[in-house]
């Protein structure tokens, strides 16, 4: 099949649906499809060689007379910027959600909620599905194959955080809670965000410098070695997250996962977590108590595998392609 993929925001910009999509268009790739990319985003510093061309649309005219050859035209969240080649090619049209759009029933997002229903749609997660207005097929997020289970020895850290360093993802309350602990837990901090220096000073004014350490932004074999150097991923987002692909990650590196019991992050995790209310200090005190204490059996390993295994970047294009040619017939 011919797949014209957009994606408003592309490598070599850093995120969460960037690396999505760009996986993602490389496992179709792989699997014989051809593939091309649009985005908004430009590419004059882009370093990565990729097996598919990725072209900046510079008109609906354009991005149209591309799709009009093509079999599938995949869009990542709607955009109404975006909406004329849909419309013009609804037959073809799937739109993928990551993201919710409630926006406190704004009238741009219930206008959107309404155009979503000339489309077929995929949802990155039952949470996501159920902010819709209309039906969809959920097909969850992969996590980045370079995520490995390497250290089989002692790990290091007690606890890792690996995220944007911003209010919604809760490190501060992560940080309190280790400070109610009164115990010599040591926690790796990796990534960076505007709220960094504030996350520093309270680490300061609790004296946990000796045992909290901010990584900064890690990638690659050095992120993979950070994580294998942890026994406990903590996520504490206090916002709804859409799935939770990092939770995957840390699996994968054989973290056991701490987090908040909101949103997606169940799905990530199949139900594997210790999970908390990121409200309630006892407890996420508890959960990550119970996290270290925990010695996984046999039972508990293979279920875990199972569901990486079912989160691999493979196996997830190969339920998009399901859906493709299931529209086709």
């Amino acid at each position: 099949m011919k797949i014209i993929i957009y994606s408003s925001t592309f490598l070599p910009n850093i995120g969460g649906l960037e690396n999505i999509m760009a996986g993602l268009a490389d496992e179709l790739v792989a699997m014989g499809h051809q593939v091309i990319v649009y985005t908004a985003t430009y590419q004059q510093h882009a370093t990565a060689v990729l097996n598919y061309p990725v072209l900046v649309k510079t008109s609906n005219r354009q991005l149209n007379n591309a799709i009009a050859s093509a079999d599938i035209y995949l869009e990542a969240n709607i955009s109404l910027k975006n909406l004329l080649p849909g419309l013009l090619n609804r037959k073809k049209w799937w739109l993928v959600h990551h993201i919710q759009y409630d926006h406190q029933n704004s009238p741009l997002a219930l206008l959107k909620n309404q155009l979503c229903k000339l489309a077929k749609n995929i949802s990155v997660s039952n949470f996501i599905s159920k902010k819709l207005s209309m039906p969809s097929v959920v097909i969850n997020n992969f996590y980045d194959p370079i995520f490995t289970h390497t250290n089989l020895g002692n790990r290091n850290y007690d606890f890792v955080f690996l995220g944007r360093l911003v209010s919604d993802k809760g490190v501060d309350r992560f940080i309190n809670a280790l400070h109610a602990t009164n115990k010599n837990y040591s926690c790796l901090i990796i990534g960076d965000g505007e709220d960094k220096t504030d996350l520093q000073t309270l680490v300061e004014k609790y004296n946990l410098s000796n045992q909290i350490y901010f990584a900064g932004m890690l990638s690659g074999k050095a992120l993979v070695a950070a994580l294998n150097s942890a026994k406990t991923m903590v996520i504490p987002s206090i916002w709804d997250e859409p799935f939770g692909v990092v939770a995957l990650e840390g699996m994968a590196c054989g973290c056991k996962i701490a987090c908040s019991d909101k949103s997606g992050l169940r799905e990530a995790t199949g139900n594997t977590a210790f999970f908390f209310n990121p409200n309630d200090f006892p407890s996420m005190v508890k959960a990550l108590e119970d996290s270290l204490d925990f010695l996984p059996s046999v039972a508990d390993q293979q279920n875990i595998q199972q569901h990486l295994m079912n989160h691999s970047r493979s196996f997830i294009a190969k339920k998009y392609i399901t859906q493709f040619e299931s529209s086709r017939l």
